[in-house]
């Protein structure tokens, strides 16, 4: 069911300053995407209506759970620093019409520098537990070089399992927050240049105009890839937790054998150490979900720390898998990328009376190199999707064994066979395979994303 907390309007009005400008955050529509591949016409924005374009009703938009369908619409007209671009790229447009014959435009600016700050504090924050999980695992592997039970080896390597998948995921989201904080930067130095008050072409405008669009679609991206992000966290914790209800039957068992003499102090100190150093993980992991659900809203355009719930994992497009033609699709991103596109526009400025034969080669051996580019990191997220394909491939297999297994496992218990200890531990690497196979799932699903934004210019 979802949960109702701080309403947000349509309007979502609010008081902004930029530049010394007081001006009223209102929902403005996307900015309007062009297949030509050639000279452009300064864009204009269209008219925006909620109730013909929103898939999903304003109190969905405005509620605590926020679906994946939803990403999309929520970035691109609640998001603070699309909202702040569009009303910069519209101070441009109009400034640069009421000062074409002037030949000086007076260029407003947007502050990206309490984002970049925010971009470090959450960077730093995941150093911190990246390091703390690098830390553990290193502890582990040399304990584990002290144990003499296979019980006691397992049950560490299962431990160290679950540390590696969440590092793998931290690593990840780094990564997302790395790509923003350069957008930042990016938009930082872009409004640098625009402040200087030089004259502007309509060339300047449509660069200008073409990175707005590249930023919003980047952080629309961002976000929707810190869905299958916090999912694999989720797994992750999964696997923890059954990681500590099998160290604390461990440590139980170690204070009954120390009572009967068949074990040290030493042994049951290990067995604590092993529980508090789990919870520890379990801690710090709460901290990097709790990190990402507040970047994530920001993204979102919602309160910073407001409680919000992630709808279901979407399903992965099989069918959209099977029906790529790699050719076509890097034709269709050779026309939409925002690099080439921008290249090209420089070209036709530069192609024009007082231009040199060695500057307009320079220009098209630079277009020609970012086509190369496009071609290859097509072909490479291409790749990626079926690479991730095989990896949950082997992993459905080794969850199926592993299914088998524990049918045995149980049997074995329900018979008296095996200890409650041996059967936690037996599960825990059933448990560890389905995490596997969740989390091979989510990366599929991530990797598809990367694909039809690498066609559609990103």
């Amino acid at each position: 069911m979802r949960s109702k907390i701080k309403k947000q309007t349509g309007k979502r009005l609010g008081i902004s300053l930029l530049s010394g400008i007081m001006f009223i955050n209102i929902m403005v529509p996307a900015l309007a995407d062009s297949d030509e591949d050639g000279p452009y016409t300064i864009p204009k924005l269209q008219s925006y209506s909620t109730k013909s374009t929103a898939e999903y009703s304003e109190a969905q938009l405005a509620d605590s759970l926020v679906e994946f369908g939803e990403i999309d619409f929520l970035v691109r007209h609640y998001n603070n620093t699309v909202i702040s671009n569009r009303y910069t790229y519209n101070s441009l447009r109009d400034a640069y019409e009421r000062a074409e014959e002037s030949g000086s435009v007076s260029s407003p600016t947007g502050g990206y520098k309490d984002a970049d700050n925010s971009m470090d504090d959450a960077l730093k924050q995941l150093d911190k537990g990246i390091s703390g999980y690098q830390n553990s695992i290193r502890q582990l592997y040399a304990q584990m070089d002290s144990m003499t039970s296979e019980a006691e080896r397992l049950a560490a390597q299962n431990q160290i399992s679950a540390l590696q998948n969440t590092l793998a995921t931290l690593e990840v989201q780094r990564g997302y927050i790395q790509s923003i904080q350069e957008v930042n930067t990016t938009m930082s130095d872009m409004m640098g240049s625009m402040a200087n008050g030089s004259g502007m072409s309509s060339s300047d405008l449509t660069n200008y105009y073409l990175q707005f669009s590249e930023v919003e679609a980047t952080m629309v991206k961002a976000a929707q890839s810190m869905y299958p992000t916090y999912y694999q966290l989720v797994y992750n914790m999964d696997q923890l937790n059954a990681n500590l209800a099998v160290a604390e039957t461990a440590y139980q068992g170690t204070l009954v054998q120390k009572e009967l003499g068949m074990c040290t102090d030493n042994d049951v100190a290990d067995a604590l150490y092993n529980v508090t150093s789990i919870k520890n993980s379990i801690t710090s992991l709460e901290n990097q979900m709790v990190s990402l659900k507040q970047e994530f809203c920001k993204l979102v355009g919602k309160d910073f720390n407001e409680d919000i719930t992630f709808g279901e994992l979407p399903e992965v497009d099989y069918e959209y898998i099977a029906s790529i033609d790699l050719y076509q699709d890097i034709d269709r991103a050779l026309s939409k990328n925002y690099s080439v596109r921008n290249k090209q526009n420089v070209m036709n400025n530069n192609n024009g009376p007082g231009s040199t034969y060695e500057s307009r080669k320079s220009d098209l051996y630079s277009l020609n190199a970012e086509r190369d580019n496009v071609r290859t990191e097509v072909n490479a997220a291409y790749l990626e999707i079926q690479t991730k394909m095989t990896e949950l491939t082997m992993a459905e297999e080794k969850l199926a064994n592993a299914e088998r297994q524990i049918k045995q496992v149980e049997e074995q218990y329900n018979l008296g066979l095996i200890s409650r200890l041996e059967y936690e531990q037996k599960k825990l690497s059933y448990i560890s395979e389905e995490t596997a196979c969740k989390t091979a799932e989510s990366a599929l699903l991530d990797a598809v994303n990367t694909y039809k934004w690498a066609v559609q210019g990103l």
